[in-house]
């Protein structure tokens, strides 16, 4: 069977257009917001820079009222100068451990917007991906896919055994699905195989064209399968939890 070049292109449009949505209306926002926050800064060390002209407008105001003292206020001068200094230097001193934590702090927000837009961006590429595998293989998939699965099939069924046995209750009738019709052999297999679990019970064979590829077991209500979709479906939640995971220790 041959794949279907227009639905994977069409796929990887998808994709594209999805990148480029999560950074139209995911990362612009956090552009803004770093926008704002630099803004914030630079009009922190904008009152910094007024502190401190200020610091030295006072300063140069008391060296000017120093000249026309003379010799009698010397002291009080180099006292008053002593303290201004002081206090300019903790001006300065606050303003740049000030800056400096709004540098830091704007840095490691930066930084957290970003894995988790590296996070997001991955999860979506993955379902993306594994949309576009899942449908490339049961394009490809043949009643081979179905033959193999069934070579597993008495060790998947021994796995639940007592869970199928618990649900089917009274129940005698055992219905197997598949998309292609099996050989009689095969057939043969499966009924044994059931008949080992469920003594006595009667093994109907239907056909599901709209099934995906793979074996399906309908007992007591209940339904087992082992088909491409239960399989791509596994993979998908066992890719969430390993992320969900991954950002919990982040």
């Amino acid at each position: 069977m041959s794949i279907d070049w227009i639905t994977v292109l069409a796929q990887v449009g998808n994709f594209l257009l999805l990148v480029w949505l999560l950074k139209r209306f995911l990362y612009q926002p956090i552009l803004n917001g770093i926008a704002a926050r630099e803004a914030e800064i630079a009009r922190r060390l904008e009152q910094a820079t007024l502190a401190r002209e200020k610091a030295e407008t006072a300063e140069q105001q008391y060296l000017s009222s120093l000249a026309q003292t003379r010799a009698g206020q010397e002291e009080a001068v180099a006292s008053a100068l002593e303290q201004t200094a002081e206090q300019r230097e903790q001006i300065l001193r606050r303003a740049r451990k000030q800056v400096e934590h709004e540098r830091q702090e704007w840095q490691a927000y930066l930084e957290r917007e970003r894995e988790e837009f590296v996070r997001h961006l991955q999860l979506t590429a993955h379902d993306t991906l594994l949309a576009t595998s899942q449908r490339m293989v049961q394009e490809l998939a043949d009643e081979q896919f179905e033959l193999l699965i069934l070579r597993h099939l008495r060790r998947q069924l021994q796995s639940i055994a007592r869970e199928l046995v618990q649900a089917a209750g009274t129940s005698q009738e055992i219905e197997v699905s598949t998309r292609y019709e099996l050989p009689d052999d095969s057939r043969q297999q499966v009924i044994d195989i059931l008949q080992e679990l469920f003594v006595g019970a009667v093994v109907n064979f239907r056909i599901r064209l709209e099934q995906s590829p793979g074996v399906m077991v309908h007992v007591g209500g209940v339904e087992v399968s082992w088909t491409l979709d239960s399989y791509a479906e596994e993979l998908a939640r066992e890719f969430r939890e390993q992320y969900a995971r991954t950002a919990g220790e982040a």
